[in-house]
């Protein structure tokens, strides 16, 4: 077989190629995968083209694909992708469709028709995720010290945080005040049951450590490791914008406890714990 007939034969197919790998990357980034994980996944499916020019280049906020060959005309699609989060199933499915499509074991058209069914799928409903939070905050809790009340403190104020973790985004569109507003609900919360107990029992309690379990949800590990990784690889910016990101957020988590620590003083100072 030469290399002309292993080429894409016409522009439709070549086109739902590019459409299906700006889909894959648009997936990944919003899902938190690394910079050079998309541009492989990404690579790997533009290649299957057999063009004399297969490029990929990602950034944390979107890519750029290109596609081109001395027989077609030359196709170049950028998507911007403004809303991330951290989802490493969707990261998982669509390296398993992108691997079956390059082995040749589905055809394009499933391939794209499977991206599309992972990008709409909601794979856990809002109350089980919300029951994960609640979870995870008393248990970080117990697992820095606290005890009984402590957990329950957490447990409280993981029910506050939870909404606000996933209806927060429909009314602020930035990252770094919905994280700053949840770590002032949380802590303030954290300070009002702190002083409701305190009220019916003689124990003390360490609010101290019920407010670091709490914003364990918010802290941005995966951004921090993921900034690591990308340097690591030499994605010198695509490392240096999501170190950036993950200080900003870990920076409006701490200003937004402190935020919360002043204002709860400021209200319930007066009950004695």
């Amino acid at each position: 077989m030469d290399e002309t007939s292993k080429k894409m034969s016409n522009e439709k197919e070549y086109r739902l190629l590019m459409d299906t790998a700006i889909l894959a990357g648009e997936i990944m980034i919003s899902s938190g995968a690394e910079t050079y994980r998309v541009e492989d996944t990404t690579g790997r499916i533009l290649r299957k083209s057999n063009f004399d020019c297969a490029e990929s280049f990602v950034l944390p906020t979107g890519l750029t694909l290109t596609l081109s060959d001395e027989n077609i005309t030359a196709l170049s699609i950028t998507k911007r992708v403004s809303s991330r989060s951290t989802n490493l199933n969707r990261v998982d499915a669509v390296n398993t469709v992108s691997r079956l499509y390059c082995t040749n074991n589905i055809t394009l058209d499933e391939a794209y028709h499977s991206l599309v069914k992972i990008k709409n799928l909601i794979q856990y409903p809002i109350w089980l995720r919300s029951i994960g939070i609640i979870l995870a905050t008393t248990f970080f809790t117990l697992l820095i010290g606290g005890k009984f009340y402590e957990c329950v403190i957490s447990m409280l104020s993981g029910m506050i945080l939870a909404p606000i973790y996933y209806y927060g985004p429909k009314i602020i569109h930035n990252d770094f005040m919905l994280t700053f507003v949840g770590a002032i609900i949380s802590s303030f919360f954290a300070i009002a049951f702190t002083k409701l107990f305190g009220l019916f029992i003689s124990q003390s309690i360490d609010v101290d450590s019920a407010i670091i379990g709490i914003m364990m949800p918010l802290v941005p590990g995966v951004a921090i490791t993921n900034a690591v990784r990308d340097t690591l690889y030499g994605d010198y910016m695509s490392g240096s914008t999501r170190l950036m990101e993950a200080i900003l957020i870990a920076t409006a988590v701490a200003l937004g406890v402190g935020m919360g620590l002043i204002i709860g003083g400021q209200v319930f100072g007066s009950i004695a714990i």
